[in-house]
């Protein structure tokens, strides 16, 4: 009876390990967007362009960016105007226009390929406020206005969660624009 369990536990093992050892970190059988499988939580933004560049006389702009990352719930992306290329800590959401979900779960039409439309039109106050919708026509929540003009950056700042503990795991690229 011994020799039947030892066996079969023998059996069992090698089956294991010949399809792979039954899986590790991140690895639990689901698509992982834009990633490569496995592993911790990572994400790098690969590039980002803004149409037009040029926001002084504007109606609209797109935000456009593409993303490598490994996580099984997509990643979270937030876009701002600011007068440098990289967001200071503090205040920055003074700054932000927009903000979306990406990945095949939320259903905004962005993956590892995503964008912003956005709009600029006056308000009653003669300010410039901007409106955006994702990639799937869906209205993004609120309104902004530019709190910097001139030469400055449009911001992504793209986020994922890495759930064995390294928090929210973060990237950021700007490019250049001439804001209203």
């Amino acid at each position: 009876m011994k020799h039947k369990l030892f066996s079969g536990l023998t059996a069992l093992a090698l089956s294991l390990t010949a399809c792979g050892g039954g899986g590790g970190e991140g690895d639990i059988g689901l698509p992982i967007g834009g990633g490569t499988g496995g592993g911790s939580a990572s994400i790098r933004i690969n590039f980002l362009t803004v149409e037009p560049s040029d926001l002084r006389n504007a109606s609209y702009f797109t935000a456009r960016w593409n993303v490598s990352y490994n996580s099984i719930s997509g990643y979270t992306t937030e876009v701002y105007a600011y007068s440098s290329p990289t967001l200071s800590s503090s205040g920055a959401s003074d700054y932000k226009i927009t903000g979306m979900n990406c990945g095949s779960i939320y259903g905004t039409g962005c993956s590892a390929d995503g964008y912003v439309s956005c709009t600029i039109s006056l308000n009653t106050f003669g300010q410039r406020v901007i409106s955006c919708k994702t990639p799937s026509g869906q209205n993004l929540p609120g309104r902004a206005t530019f709190k910097v003009s001139g030469n400055g950056y449009i911001i992504l700042k793209a986020c994922v969660f890495d759930p064995l503990g390294a928090g929210t795991i973060c990237d950021q690229k700007a490019t250049p624009v001439i804001l209203p």
